[in-house]
């Protein structure tokens, strides 16, 4: 079982749900289990935290997230990363 704790409105058609850390690969799973498309598999992100990516129904984009831990902070990624 997965809970939430805590989740935020980031747009019209994209949430953020933060689960604890070790939740965010089971949580992707599930999603795609129950028919979502995964746009982002779970990762270690440069800011601290464990991150994955869905789309849903709607389409809805879910982003599925840890809590940040500043000890587990990286170098920030060239911009050209993200194209």
């Amino acid at each position: 079982m997965i809970y939430v704790w805590r989740m935020s409105r980031l747009s019209f058609d994209q949430v953020n749900v933060v689960v604890p850390d070790v939740a965010v690969d089971a949580a992707f799973q599930r999603a795609l289990a129950l028919g979502a498309d995964g746009l982002r598999a779970p990762y270690d992100a440069f800011w601290g935290a464990r991150y994955a990516v869905v789309r849903g129904p709607g389409p809805i984009i879910v982003g599925v997230t840890s809590p940040v831990d500043p000890t587990a902070r990286g170098a920030t990624p060239p911009v050209a990363d993200f194209a």
